[in-house]
C-alpha cells in the first residue's frame, strides 16, 4: 500500500486547520531562513514539498517568497508546489488562480510591485526522489507531509492501525522503513540544494524518555495517539458487528512513521551516513503544538462544533486510506458518488467518532507532536 491523496473536492483544505497553525507557528523560522541564504544571481527556487490542494501551501510559499522580495524586488523566482501524482492538482490550480497566478508578485497593498517575476509549477512526483535538477533548488519547505512513508511494510501492524500498536517486531519494521525513506528524502534535497540553501521541515513525531522529552509530555507520546486510538476503536466496534471483517480491519494501516528526535538526526550523526556532512542542522526541536480546534472549544464552549471540526480534520487525511485498504475502493469525486455500502459505512464510523468526541470533548484532544528543523546545505 503506497501513500495516498488526501480527501478530495476541497474537503482537505476546508480541514486542514490543524495543518496551517503549524505553518504559522514556523513562520519566523522561515523568514530567517531565507533572509540566510545567499543571494541568487539567476532564479531563486521555493519548492513546497507536499502541498496537497493548496490552500496552506500558499501561505507558507508566500511567507518564502516576500523575503526574497524584500532583499531584492527584481529577483525572478520560481515556485514548484510538489506532491504525488494522485494529489488533487486541480484543487490546488483552483486556489492559484481564484487569487491569481500574478498574486505572488502583489505586495501587501494589493498592488504589482514589480513586473512578471515570479512563475509557478506543479511537480508530480515523490518527494523521496529528486523534483528539481541537481544544485538549482534555494529554500525548500514541507509541513505535516514526511511523516507519510513512500509505502508501508508488507508485515504492517494487524491488531491496530498505527505502528505503535504493533508488536515489538512490526513498530521495527516500520522504523526500518521510516529511516530508509528520511535518507531518501535527505539525499534528494542533498543534489537538488545550492550551498547556503535552507529547509525548514515539520512532520509529525514522538517524544522519547531516553531524549530527555518527558518534560513535554501531555498525555501523548506519539503525535495524535489518543484520536488514532480512538479510530482503532471504532474498527474494532465495526468488526464486532461485522459491519467489516476482521481481514479487513488487518489490511489497514496507517502508512506513517513518528519520528523521534533519534531518528531525525541519525543520518547527520552517523557515520556512515551518505549525507552526515551535506546539511548543517541549525534547528532540531520536537514540541507538542496548540490545537486551535480545541482551543476555540475551550473559549465558545461549543462541544458540537468541536467534535465536528476535530472528526472532519481526519476523515481529511483518513477517508482515501480507509476505502482503499478496507474496501479496495477509490475516493470519487463528489459528483460521481453513488450511495454504496462501503461509503455508507464511512460515514457511520465518522458518526460515531462525532459522538465519542462531542461526550468528552476535554478527553479527545489533539496537540500535534512535532518536529521542527532547519537544515543549512553545506
Amino acid at each position: 500500500m503506497t501513500a495516498t491523496r488526501m480527501k478530495g473536492d476541497g474537503f482537505y483544505d476546508a480541514h486542514s486547520e490543524v495543518q496551517l497553525s503549524i505553518i504559522e507557528h514556523t513562520s519566523a523560522l522561515i523568514t530567517e531562513a531565507v533572509e540566510r541564504i545567499p543571494p541568487a544571481s539567476d532564479v531563486f527556487s521555493i519548492i513546497d514539498y507536499g502541498c496537497a490542494e493548496g490552500k496552506n501551501s500558499v501561505v507558507s510559499v508566500r511567507l518564502a517568497l516576500d523575503a526574497v522580495r524584500r532583499r531584492n524586488p527584481q529577483q525572478v523566482v520560481a515556485i514548484i508546489h510538489n506532491d504525488l501524482p494522485r494529489n488533487n492538482f486541480n484543487r490546488l490550480f483552483v486556489n492559484l488562480s481564484g487569487t491569481g497566478v500574478d498574486w505572488y508578485d502583489k505586495g501587501a497593498g494589493g498592488t504589482a510591485t514589480v513586473g512578471r517575476r515570479t512563475f509557478v509549477f506543479a511537480s508530480g512526483t515523490s518527494f523521496y526522489g529528486q523534483v528539481v535538477p541537481d544544485a538549482s533548488a534555494h529554500f525548500g519547505y514541507s509541513s505535516s507531509s514526511i511523516h507519510w512513508m513512500s509505502e508501508a511494510p508488507p508485515d504492517s501492524v494487524r491488531r491496530h492501525i498505527m505502528h505503535w500498536g504493533g508488536t515489538a517486531e512490526e513498530f521495527e519494521s516500520f522504523r526500518r522503513a521510516a529511516a530508509r525513506d528520511w535518507l531518501s528524502f535527505l539525499q534528494a534535497r542533498a543534489r537538488e540544494f545550492v550551498p547556503g540553501g535552507r529547509l525548514v521541515l515539520t512532520m509529525g513525531a514522538r517524544l522519547d524518555r531516553e531524549c530527555g522529552d518527558s518534560a513535554s509530555y501531555t498525555g501523548e507520546w506519539f503525535t495524535a495517539e489518543i484520536m488514532v486510538n480512538l479510530l482503532n476503536d471504532l474498527l474494532q466496534e465495526l468488526v464486532s458487528e461485522r459491519s467489516i471483517s476482521n481481514d479487513q480491519y488487518e489490511r489497514f494501516s496507517y502508512p506513517l512513521y513518528g519520528r523521534s528526535r533519534k531518528d531525525l538526526l541519525a543520518p547527520f550523526q552517523d557515520d556512515d551516513s551518505p549525507v552526515r556532512d551535506a546539511f548543517a542542522v541549525e534547528v532540531a526541536e520536537i514540541k507538542a503544538m496548540p490545537c486551535p480546534l480545541y482551543a476555540r472549544y475551550r473559549a465558545d464552549s461549543d462541544k458540537q462544533r468541536y467534535a465536528r471540526d476535530l472528526t472532519s480534520e481526519f476523515r481529511a487525511f483518513s477517508e482515501p486510506l480507509l476505502l482503499e485498504c478496507l474496501f479496495n475502493v477509490s475516493e470519487r469525486r463528489l459528483a460521481e458518488r453513488r450511495p454504496v455500502p462501503e461509503l455508507k459505512v464511512l460515514d457511520a464510523l465518522w458518526e460515531r467518532m462525532q459522538l465519542r468526541i462531542a461526550a468528552d470533548p476535554d478527553r479527545h484532544t489533539f496537540n500535534p507532536i512535532t518536529a521542527i528543523l532547519v537544515l543549512a546545505r553545506r
